[in-house]
C-alpha cells in the first residue's frame, strides 16, 4: 500500500511539474465542446470518455501534429480525445485486474499499469498517424487526376476558372469535396486560387498542394502558362507517388525476410539439438 501511494504521489509530482512548464497553447479563451450528434455514431469508447476528453481539450491536447492528422481525417479532436481517454483507462486497470488473478506483486503490477496507459495512449494517435498518411497519399492521388483533366480542358480552350472548376467535379472523394469547397470559396470571395490552394495545403499539410499555389501564382492569368505548369506539377506528383510504391515494396520485401530467417532458424534449432544434446550426454 506504501508503495502504490508513493508512485502515486510521484506520478501526481510528474503531471504537475509537466503541466508547470509545458507551453501554453494559444487557444481561445472561450473552448467550444462537440455536440451531441457528433457521438451519436461513435463507439462506446468515445461516449463513455466525454468528461474525461472535454477536460483535455481544455488542458490543449491533442498535440498540434494530431490535430493536423485528424483534419485530414475528417474527425473531431474531442471525440478523438474520449476513444483515447477511455483506451488509457482501459489500459491503467487491466494489469490491476489481472495481479488480481494471477497474483504478482503490487509495485509490478503499478509500473505495468502505467506502461500499458502509456502504450494505449500512443496506439491511438500512432493509428491516426498512419492513417492520415493513407488519406494523404489517396489525395495526392486525387490531385494528379485532377491536375490532368484541368490541363485536358485547357488544352481544349476552357477558361482558367471553368477548367478548375470541372475538373472538381469528377470524384467524390473527400480530396475532390475540399478542392470543391476551395474553389468555391475563391470564386465567390473573389479571392486567387493559389491563396486558398496554399491554405488548404497548409492545412492538409501537403506540400504538393502548396507547391501548386506557388506555381499558379508565378505562372499567372496566362492559359499557356498555367497549363505547362499543371502539367509539370501533375508529371512531378505521380513520380512521387510511384517512388513512394516502390519503396514501400522494398520495406514489405524486407520485413517478409525476417518471419523466414526466424523459421529457418527454428528449424536447424529443431534438426541439431537432439543431436548436440546427445553427444554432450556423452561427454
Amino acid at each position: 500500500m506504501v508503495v502504490m501511494l508513493a508512485g502515486a504521489l510521484i506520478g501526481a509530482g510528474v503531471m504537475a511539474g509537466w503541466l508547470a512548464l509545458r507551453p501554453q497553447p494559444t487557444a481561445p479563451a472561450r473552448v467550444e465542446f462537440a455536440d451531441d450528434s457528433l457521438y451519436a455514431d461513435r463507439e462506446w469508447l468515445a461516449r463513455l470518455g466525454r468528461p474525461l476528453a472535454r477536460k483535455l481539450v481544455i488542458l490543449g491536447l491533442p498535440r498540434a501534429s494530431v490535430r493536423r492528422d485528424l483534419v485530414v481525417l475528417d474527425r473531431v479532436p474531442e471525440v478523438h480525445l474520449a476513444t483515447q481517454a477511455t483506451t488509457t483507462l482501459v489500459g491503467l486497470l487491466l494489469p490491476l485486474l489481472l495481479q488480481s488473478v494471477i497474483g504478482y506483486s503490487l509495485p509490478f503490477a503499478g509500473a505495468l499499469s502505467l506502461l500499458a496507459a502509456a502504450a494505449f495512449w500512443y496506439v491511438v494517435d500512432a493509428e491516426v498517424t498512419a492513417k492520415a498518411a493513407e488519406a494523404r497519399a489517396d489525395a495526392l492521388a486525387d490531385l494528379s487526376v485532377f491536375l490532368d483533366v484541368t490541363v485536358n480542358a485547357l488544352a481544349a480552350g476552357t477558361g482558367v476558372e471553368q477548367a478548375l472548376g470541372g475538373a472538381s467535379e469528377i470524384g467524390d472523394s473527400l480530396a475532390f469535396e475540399r478542392l470543391r469547397h476551395a474553389l468555391d470559396v475563391a470564386f465567390l470571395s473573389r479571392l486567387p486560387i493559389h491563396q486558398v490552394f496554399a491554405e488548404l495545403g497548409a492545412t492538409l499539410g501537403l506540400a504538393e498542394l502548396t507547391d501548386l499555389a506557388a506555381s499558379l501564382h508565378l505562372a499567372g492569368t496566362e492559359g499557356a502558362k498555367i497549363r505547362a505548369s499543371l502539367a509539370a506539377k501533375a508529371e512531378a506528383i505521380r513520380t512521387k507517388l510511384l517512388a513512394d510504391e516502390e519503396a514501400e515494396a522494398a520495406a514489405t520485401t524486407e520485413r517478409m525476410t525476417v518471419p523466414i530467417a526466424l523459421l529457418m532458424t527454428g528449424f536447424l534449432v529443431l534438426i541439431g539439438y537432439p543431436a548436440m544434446a546427445s553427444a554432450l550426454s556423452a561427454l
